[in-house]
């Protein structure tokens, strides 16, 4: 009598008697087992039934979860890489669980401020432990804001002509327009127009921005009126008594 076990309807070199013993199991050897008994004197030939063997892996973390620091409304995703046997995670944001997270990658179709924080990954598996990824921070920097918008503004030659814009952000950054052009030099939230003259009336805008993009401000006009006549002194000579002669 030849004995034969074989995987998958191969078979395996050596495994030629009645218990196969598979030592120190891993996931190569999952597979469909039976064993081939044959008579070799009636030249017949038997097979055992069928059975499946899976090796279940314990969960292992092959690429941890990194870092990002990115702008406010762009798409973002978090991922990590695994192996082990039917895997679940759960995504954690400052220790409490993400709703709906159960992907390696954890998505965000328009990253919003709220959604900085600190992040990591528990993955559970069919076999123990249970494994934790390294936690991560994302950092999401905002998009530049106006808080208060110019103003139209009417001033009389000769005077200074004052215009403000206010950002949310301390490094936000300006530009002042005219019409379609840069004022040059005009690049703090407020634009002081000293002896303004008619050439400067006309439409003006601020352009605020950050490492996140540009915005622009509201456009207004300055009005630039003549310059008011002084009061005119007139002289009566007929009424004038300018005292005593020597």
């Amino acid at each position: 009598v030849v004995l034969q076990w074989q995987k998958n309807n191969v078979d395996i070199p050596g495994a030629n008697a009645i218990t196969y013993i598979i030592q120190s199991a891993k996931a190569e050897d999952n597979g469909s087992y039976k064993l081939k008994v044959t008579n070799t004197a009636c030249n017949s030939t038997i097979t055992s039934d069928i059975v499946t063997v899976t090796v279940n892996v314990k969960p292992n973390i092959t690429e941890q979860p990194k870092a990002i620091d990115v702008c406010q409304g762009t798409e973002q995703t978090l991922s990590v890489k695994a192996t082990g046997s039917n895997l679940t995670y759960i995504w954690l944001k400052n220790g409490e669980d993400v709703p709906n997270s159960n992907t390696p990658d954890l998505k965000f179709d328009d990253i919003k401020a709220s959604d900085a924080g600190r992040y990591r990954v528990r993955i559970v598996g069919s076999c123990s432990p249970i494994v934790t990824s390294d936690e991560i921070e994302v950092k999401v920097k905002p998009l530049p804001e106006i808080t208060q918008q110019p103003e139209n503004t009417e001033v009389v030659e000769g005077s200074i002509a004052t215009l403000a814009v206010q950002a949310k952000e301390a490094n936000s950054q300006f530009q002042w327009m005219k019409g379609e052009e840069e004022v040059l030099g005009a690049t703090a939230n407020v634009l002081t127009i000293n002896n303004v003259s008619k050439a400067d009336a006309g439409q003006y805008f601020c352009i605020v921005s950050n490492n996140c993009g540009s915005i622009e401000s509201n456009k207004i006009a300055l009005i630039v009126n003549d310059a008011a006549s002084g009061p005119a002194i007139g002289v009566n000579t007929k009424n004038v008594n300018f005292g005593n002669v020597e």
